[in-house]
């Protein structure tokens, strides 16, 4: 997963949280994960990649990925699924 801050300016991501939800096909409902960002701040155009083991969950099925600011204010979702054959 990669944040990229596309705005003109620093953005300070401490306390931010990756916060995704995984629908379940076997049984009724959701998972949810939640990872705090740690102390980053990322200037005008850059971007930052997390790996599976940083999360601590694994991106690929049916699933939305939420990025909230330290407020709890929504800044940006990504969804997508997973097909297999």
């Amino acid at each position: 997963m990669t944040i990229k801050n596309e705005t003109s300016n620093s953005v300070n991501l401490q306390n931010w949280k990756l916060v995704e939800i995984r629908q379940s096909v076997l049984t009724p409902g959701s998972d949810t994960d939640t990872y705090v960002l740690p102390p980053l701040t990322l200037s005008s155009g850059t971007s930052r990649s997390f790996d599976a083991a940083t999360l601590h969950f694994i991106l690929g099925a049916d699933e939305t990925v939420y990025l909230y600011d330290e407020r709890g204010g929504l800044v940006s979702q990504m969804h997508w699924m997973l097909f297999r054959h």
